[in-house]
């Protein structure tokens, strides 16, 4: 389940410009606590994946790529995020272990569906899914260009950057609107 595989399937829900009451009732602290979990989340899933799943053959042995995907998913990052996210990430997860089919497959199918499930999640935090995916694609593709050569340095360079992230010595700032082109 690539990330990055979620920007077409995204779409705005609500209305551009009108107040988030759902984050008037939420403490300023905590909704920036899970705003930045789920961007970290985001984040190490996307580098997870460039790391470990591309060049993968989905269609070679999808049984084997279903267990690769399910084990690349940083389920610890995952456990800061709010729960309601937290449960649709866990849902798509069950869906691929009990279809055999990777997560990457199932979004290629239920992609709208997921994204009709997360949108109105995020946006409770005042992100747009389609911009947080554009936003954090072009972040993991910054520190894809750091490597000096592609293949194992490029690799290199986004191990050192998953660390980072696993530590919460990345700060993701998110501001709406920033992400369109």
């Amino acid at each position: 389940m690539c990330f990055g595989q979620l920007a077409a399937h995204a779409q705005d829900v609500a209305e551009p410009g009108l107040p988030n009451v759902d984050l008037e009732a939420l403490d300023a602290r905590k909704v920036e606590e899970h705003r930045q979990a789920m961007l970290r989340f985001g984040a190490l899933l996307m580098v997870t994946c460039y790391i470990e799943l591309i060049g993968d053959d989905v269609k070679k042995d999808a049984g084997a790529r279903v267990e690769r995907e399910l084990a690349v998913v940083p389920v610890k990052a995952l456990e800061a995020c709010p729960e309601d996210f937290k449960n649709i990430i866990l849902s798509l997860m069950e869906s691929s272990r009990k279809s055999g089919l990777p997560m990457s497959r199932l979004l290629e199918g239920q992609g709208k569906k997921f994204m009709y499930q997360l949108a109105p999640v995020m946006e409770r935090y005042s992100m747009n899914p389609y911009e947080v995916v554009t936003k954090l694609s072009r972040m993991v593709h910054a520190e894809r260009k750091k490597a000096v050569s592609p293949g194992k340095a490029e690799k290199e360079m986004l191990r050192k950057f998953k660390a980072e992230l696993e530590a919460g010595r990345v700060n993701i700032p998110y501001v709406s609107g920033e992400g369109e082109s």
